[in-house]
């Protein structure tokens, strides 16, 4: 479903009737992930928002170190 093509066919023909769907069904799945996510890892668990940790180097974000690097 790509909205910018569906609105964009919609428009000539002012057919508005499930403009709520385009609207709505991103936040909903944003927020049903983050509930999932957090229903599987869990709520105490550190999250980082850095994908890769450089080896040696302590994570300003969330503390990450790899064993044996000073703190």
């Amino acid at each position: 479903m790509n909205p910018a093509r569906s609105l964009t066919s919609a428009a000539p023909g002012m057919l508005w009737d499930h403009l709520w769907i385009y609207l709505l069904a991103p936040p909903l799945a944003m927020l049903a992930s983050a509930q999932l996510y957090l229903g599987v890892r869990g709520s105490n668990v550190a999250g980082c928002a850095k994908l890769l940790h450089p080896e040696g180097v302590r994570c300003i974000h969330c503390g990450y170190h790899f064993p044996g690097v000073r703190v």
